[in-house]
């Protein structure tokens, strides 16, 4: 049964001996001029805890479920104490690091780590599939779940002759291709495709399935189901070096429906190697498992040798396969940026590559040359503080809104390679260009996901580094691998200096001797971006007044110089017309704000 217990996590005095440091802000040319550098042990800033216990691993799984109906989204947390391997905790403007109250879910004996969320019997319920053990664990109807309520997906696959796993090889580091979990049969839950291949002590036996388990098996209470369909992919060892090809999903043209992009994972360089190109699979009605095996077969979205700057050989990182809205985009647009990594002679190191999506995407093969943007490594503005030994990225991830711009943020993880890492963020949307707008030069997260920690209304971001190692109790030779939790809190502090390459909209406003702003939405309901205009660097101040001319609201703005946006909340004024006027050393602007609540 399920559990609501209490966790206390033991929080490590900020003592002499402690791994962390806290270094002073850094000057860098590869940042923005306001980069916005948190200081942990300031809760306001950065927010920590650390696992009490060696080998926790507190945070190797991060994982935001998503707002519950009038509520906030619920958080998933690996090693949330030493006994427990994964809970669900309750995050809101209430929510306190450091006094979680969570509902346990799988105890310590539980060794899942890939999990992936999807509707598999209806809209109000999202489940978990277990990619390693290839399960389904069933959420009730509060959202909770148990280790002992589950389904086990199961292949019905002639086995081959090795004695393990009756000769089939499938779940997690098996996978030939990374379960595909979307809107296929089904427009309103979802179905699976997995993979997995005979297994032969002779390897040049071994064949690759493909399996469809539709929605409508997976409704079935019973406790293993066998797929419905499967068919021969292809032998594995004609396919490269393993025949194993990642990849990432995500709704690339913006028509409700999500697309699937596969990476060949073996060795480059190999024979027969393909390592460098990527294929397709567009997810169109009516769907059939034929076509799909066609598409991750045949249908090539990106060719290595039509790339020749692409370093072949060479890896193709994890980070290859990340997706997220980093393009500015009409609100309409629903569509998802393809944000692969690769390295190039260019340089010699890694770049981010943003290929935008929209209605066309996958209509051609893509190159480098056409990525909508690039961000090259930060040693290419600074060699100085980001050149030797500074791996990156290593880890991306989406950060959410933290500054309630709508600009969303990208958290790219870097590392010397060894065992320290450096946060970086940079703002995307109309804000994006290759600056570092939040930097970290302490030791680094990897995992995180998107939350609320806190009652300002901007997003925050929980972040897991469950191999931190604790020198608190060094007479006992720390605490290896007790990991550690850390939220960066939204702010008003992090820089949303407007990119003239994406913000048009800056010319229209209106400018008096080179000052002036807009406000969007507006009419409002309790906040509002500006998009502001002005030419110099400095703190300038904002007042609020009503149509009787009373000042009903006031503060001050962090002026970047230039074009930047900002978020200010009205939470106490009630509907009506008001005056905003924004005021600074030498320049002042006014313009009309409308509230309806």
């Amino acid at each position: 049964m399920v559990k609501h217990v209490s966790f206390t996590i033991l929080l490590l005095a900020l003592v002499s001996g402690q791994t962390v440091s806290y270094a002073q802000p850094i000057q860098s040319a590869a940042f923005d001029s306001a980069c916005y550098q948190p200081m942990i042990g300031d809760h306001s800033q950065i927010d920590t805890i650390y696992g009490s216990k060696p080998y926790q691993e507190l945070g190797n799984m991060m994982i935001n479920l998503g707002p519950k109906p009038g509520g906030y989204g619920n958080m998933l947390i690996g090693g949330l104490s030493p006994s427990v391997a994964l809970a669900q905790v309750t995050t809101g403007p209430s929510f306190n690091l450091h006094r979680m109250n969570a509902t346990q879910k799988f105890a310590s004996n539980f060794i899942g780590t890939n999990f992936r969320l999807g509707h598999f019997r209806d809209r109000s319920h999202l489940d978990i599939f277990d990619d390693y053990r290839w399960r389904i664990y069933w959420a009730d109807d509060v959202g909770n779940y148990d280790s002992l309520r589950f389904t086990n997906l199961r292949p019905h696959i002639p086995p081959g002759d090795i004695k393990g796993n009756y000769g089939i090889a499938f779940g997690g580091d098996n996978d030939v291709i990374q379960p595909y979990i979307a809107h296929l049969i089904n427009d309103t839950i979802d179905d699976i495709v997995t993979s997995c291949y005979s297994s032969y002590i002779d390897p040049t036996r071994d064949t690759a399935f493909l399996l469809l388990f539709p929605a409508s098996s997976l409704m079935s209470s019973k406790d293993t189901i066998y797929e419905d369909t499967s068919l021969i992919l292809y032998p594995m060892l004609s396919q490269g070096s393993e025949g194993y090809r990642g990849g990432t999903q995500a709704d690339f043209r913006g028509g409700g429906r999500q697309d699937l992009i596969l990476e060949d994972d073996s060795i480059s360089g190999v024979p027969n190697s393909s390592g460098g190109n990527l294929w397709y699979y567009r997810n169109d009605v009516p769907f059939s498992l034929d076509k799909f095996a066609q598409a991750i077969r045949y249908d090539t979205l990106m060719v290595k040798w039509q790339n020749p700057h692409l370093l072949i050989p060479g890896p193709i990182f994890i980070s290859s396969r990340f997706t997220m809205i980093a393009l500015p985009r009409k609100s309409t647009d629903k569509s998802i940026d393809f944000m692969p990594v690769f390295k190039t002679d260019y340089d010699n190191d890694n770049r981010i590559f943003i290929f935008r999506g929209g209605p066309d995407f996958g209509s051609h093969r893509i190159t480098l040359d056409s990525a909508a943007f690039v961000i090259r490594h930060p040693k290419n503005l600074d060699p100085g503080t980001f050149g030797y030994a500074y791996f990156w990225p290593a880890y991306l991830v989406d950060a959410g809104d933290m500054t309630g711009t709508g600009n969303r943020v990208l958290y790219v993880e870097a590392d010397d390679g060894i065992d320290y890492g450096f946060d970086n963020f940079y703002v995307t949307g109309k804000a994006l260009d290759e600056k570092i707008d939040i930097y970290n030069g302490n030791y680094a997260g990897r995992l995180g996901d998107t939350m609320t920690a806190n009652a300002d209304s901007l997003e925050d971001f929980m972040m897991g580094s469950p191999g931190f190692t604790s020198d608190y109790d060094l007479q006992n030779g720390g605490k290896l691998q007790a990991g550690t939790l850390w939220v960066y809190k939204g702010t008003k502090q992090i820089p949303v200096r407007l990119n003239p390459q994406w913000a048009a909209v800056v010319k229209s406003i209106p400018q008096e001797n080179g000052a002036g702003f807009t406000l969007s939405p507006n009419p409002a309901q309790a906040w509002t971006v500006a998009t502001i205009v002005w030419p110099d660097a400095e703190e300038a101040r904002y007042t609020v007044r009503n149509l009787l001319g009373s000042a009903v609201q006031a503060g001050t703005i962090r002026m970047l110089g230039g074009a930047e946006e900002i978020r200010l909340n009205f939470p106490n004024l009630s509907s009506g017309v008001y005056e905003l006027m924004i005021q600074g050393e030498s320049h002042e602007a006014q313009a009309r704000l409308v509230i309806v609540r």
